[in-house]
């Protein structure tokens, strides 16, 4: 039995961990250029396949929240 709720935890603890990484989010931050090396401003940063998205400012800047695996956008 003692055995047994070990294992239990260990894999509640496995699962959470890998719920945990899945999830976690980080910020991307960047600068979107055109051909001669010009900031690009007002141009659209998305998330691919969600809502989430952002705008570049007047200096081609953004930041935004991603989390593993996730594709971003870069368009007009």
């Amino acid at each position: 039995m003692k055995k047994l709720k070990q294992l239990l935890w260990l894999f509640c603890f496995i699962i959470g961990t890998a719920s945990l990484s899945a999830q976690q989010q980080y910020t991307l931050k960047g600068e979107v250029l055109d051909q001669i090396g010009e900031p690009l401003t007002g141009v659209s940063v998305i998330v691919k396949g969600t809502t989430l998205g952002v705008t570049t400012d007047i200096d081609g800047n953004f930041a935004i929240k991603v989390k593993n695996g996730d594709l971003v956008q870069i368009g007009r």
